[in-house]
């Protein structure tokens, strides 16, 4: 067997299974929700590791979204470093 004709099997199996419900619809899903979790695990360590004075300022908000931006583009890029790799 190739692995498309495996792919295809467990497409098939997956639907029968699952009640009639695509694989791409799970594995979408389950992409969403991963990254919902990084960026939500990125806000917090942020917000933990801000100092009790860092949080108390008026500039609070902008050093904590310039420091996610700059750790969600460095995370993109480290992806992209790493699929790009073939």
């Amino acid at each position: 067997m190739t692995k498309n004709e495996i792919a295809h099997h467990f497409a098939i199996s997956f639907r029968e299974a699952s009640g009639n419900i695509r694989v791409e619809v799970f594995s979408g899903s389950i992409r969403v929700i991963a990254i919902v979790f990084v960026l939500l695990a990125v806000m917090w360590s942020i917000n933990h590791f801000l100092g009790q004075e860092e949080r108390c300022h008026d500039t609070y908000l902008i050093n904590l979204g310039s420091r996610i931006v700059k750790l969600v583009i460095g995370l993109m890029l480290f992806i992209l470093l790493l699929t790009q790799g073939k």
